[in-house]
């Protein structure tokens, strides 16, 4: 039976929410999807006010009305109706009413495939310009972002615990209890002597199998499993507590910032939220499902009473966000999907298990020997869906290496080697009763840390970009050209469609920095007529743009740079993927 150790719960519940707290709180990514072009373009020049604003995607997204507004010079909203979206919803229009010469604001707010919301701006000008030009990708740091990354750790970390409470309850202390307390037909007796005898031994008997249904539950539905989840209810309330509470503080958080409102936007949002997409869909299925949980094993009664139910809600808390997270944008979605939720649950059965191992330590070898056992089949099923998952989100090795989310994904691998490495040594000291004394439960608490560790890092690989994602082009483009006696070195990155770094390097004939006075750059493509980028100078020999929104295609960079009074120019031809 499990332990009714009420003190361990807070150290567990507090440890995994501040642990895993650490990477999402830090920086939240804002965009799974991003503006790869638009019609008209950042800072373009057209002679006429555009009848619609068209906005392209590299993914799905879903607009809400008023999702896209366009202010005119003097700040007025001059986007008319509602937004329309393609079938794949690569492609957002928003009809425009005509409006004056000058500077224009494109603002969007759009809900990606993957469940989390986006947004960003930026200018063109009709006529000629009045206002300045930078296109911003808006995200990071924002309130509404803050309270989504705080619901989605506590979620986490209510899921860890109720799965690792239910995968003690099947594989572990289960089965003790069966083996400890074996039922009536599994326990020959003598004949009673007399009906006196018999009636006297049913009475025992009843006794003892009521005794037994309240200590051991052996006696109750599925024998041992489902009264030890009973007896485990101290920390399936609060695990399934907070998961409705994680859930749901997201679901409100994201609706709100589709809404581009406040967290009080959010009641009020939620429906349109809900219908908006297949993710908003299963973010209302996990609030219903972690309700459902918590009625099942509020009542101590019906705990005991339908067991199955509560161990239902929480394999289904665990395994429907893979539905609606990155597995569900990744290709194939079935293969994805399935891989998502069978890493979480069998991570639940090893790290959510070891952790209620430690909670109702009871210094037995036979307990521990049990968890190792289902320990050798959960981590090995860990870690091969895990490699998995890092091949269809990362698809490049350079992916791995290169961006935020592959980098997180080898902080876990480390973390899961060391995990590997502790259950190695506790075997070990399994198979040797001279190794085992109360000191085990020091190593068994470090492994525990390290898998808090690797909790922080997946809480936040879950807000972070895929690689695939993130590293969607080829190596950054490098060339060199000569204007007039200044050779230029100039560096696109990422070199791919969306915003771009464009960074220029100005040498002399010998290969030493080389000052100047003032840089001019036009890009241009087929079908784009050249418009102006500024270029801030970092020193006198290196300017950056930033930001500059480029489509697939070849580009042209015409550069003129002025030295000691006379201009000289350059173009170069880079390739967009």
């Amino acid at each position: 039976m499990i332990r009714t150790r009420r003190r361990p719960v807070l150290w567990l519940v507090v440890g995994l929410g501040l642990l895993a707290a650490a990477g999402p709180l830090a920086g939240t990514a804002s965009a799974h999807a991003s503006l790869v072009s638009s019609a008209p373009g950042n800072d373009e020049v057209v002679e006429q006010a555009p009848r619609e604003v068209v906005l392209t995607f590299d993914d799905g997204v879903n607009v809400d009305d008023g999702g896209v507004r366009v202010l005119d010079p003097a700040g007025e909203d001059v986007a008319e109706g509602s937004p329309s979206t393609t079938a794949d919803g690569t492609e957002v229009r928003q009809p425009v009413a005509s409006g004056p010469e000058g500077t224009y604001t494109v603002s969007y707010r759009a809900l990606s495939d993957d469940g989390h919301v986006i947004s960003g701006s930026y200018v063109f000008h009709v006529g000629r310009r009045t206002g300045s030009a930078a296109a911003v990708d808006a995200g990071g740091f924002d309130a509404l972002r803050v309270l989504n990354a705080f619901g989605r750790w506590i979620a986490l970390t209510g899921g860890l615990l109720v799965g690792g409470v239910l995968a003690m309850a099947l594989f572990v202390d289960g089965p003790r209890v069966r083996r400890q307390h074996p039922t009536d037909a599994e326990l020959p007796g003598p004949e009673p002597a007399d009906a006196a005898s018999s009636d006297a031994a049913s009475s025992d008997a009843a006794d003892t199998d009521a005794a037994a249904d309240v200590d051991t539950g052996a006696g109750s539905g599925p024998q041992g499993w489902g009264s030890e989840l009973a007896s485990a209810r101290f920390l399936l309330l609060p695990g399934a507590v907070s998961v409705l509470f994680g859930v749901g503080l997201s679901l409100l958080a994201s609706a709100a910032d589709l809404a581009g409102g406040s967290i009080l936007d959010g009641p009020g949002a939620t429906g349109r939220f809900l219908g908006a997409s297949w993710a908003g869909t299963v973010a209302g299925l996990r609030v219903l499902v972690a309700l459902v949980l918590v009625l099942a094993v509020l009542p101590p009664r019906a705990l005991r009473r339908a067991p199955w139910l509560a161990a239902v809600g929480i394999l289904a808390a665990l395994a429907l966000p893979s539905l609606g997270g990155h597995a569900w944008t990744a290709s194939p979605v079935g293969l994805a999907v399935a891989s998502d939720a069978i890493h979480v649950l069998a991570a639940a059965a090893w790290v959510g298990a070891l952790g209620v191992l430690v909670l109702s330590w009871d210094g037995t070898r036979e307990r521990a020997a049990a968890f190792s056992r289902t320990a050798l089949v959960a981590a090995p099923l860990t870690v091969a869906t895990g490699v998995l998952n890092a091949a269809l989100q990362e698809r490049s090795l350079s992916a791995l290496t290169d961006t935020t989310h592959g980098r997180l994904v080898l902080a876990k691998a480390l973390g899961t080697v060391a995990l590997l490495a502790f259950g190695w040594v506790h075997r070990r000291q399994l198979a040797d009763a001279a190794r085992w004394s109360a000191r085990v439960l020091r190593t068994y608490r470090a492994e525990v840390l390290v898998g808090l560790a690797v909790v922080a890092v997946t809480a936040v690989l879950v807000g972070t970009p895929p690689g695939r994602e993130a590293a969607r082009s080829a190596e950054p483009v490098q060339m060199v050209k000569q204007a007039g006696d200044t050779t230029v070195r100039m560096e696109v990155s990422p070199a791919a469609a969306g915003p771009n770094d464009v960074h220029v390097y100005y040498l002399a004939r010998d290969g030493s920095l080389a000052r100047v006075d003032a840089a001019e750059l036009k890009v241009s493509t087929d079908g784009v007529a050249p418009r102006a980028v500024p270029i801030t100078p970092v020193t006198a020999s290196h300017g950056v743009a930033e930001g500059v929104q480029l489509t697939p295609g070849d580009w042209t960079f015409e550069l003129t740079v002025v030295v000691g009074g006379a201009p000289a120019s350059t173009t170069f031809r880079v390739p967009i993927a």
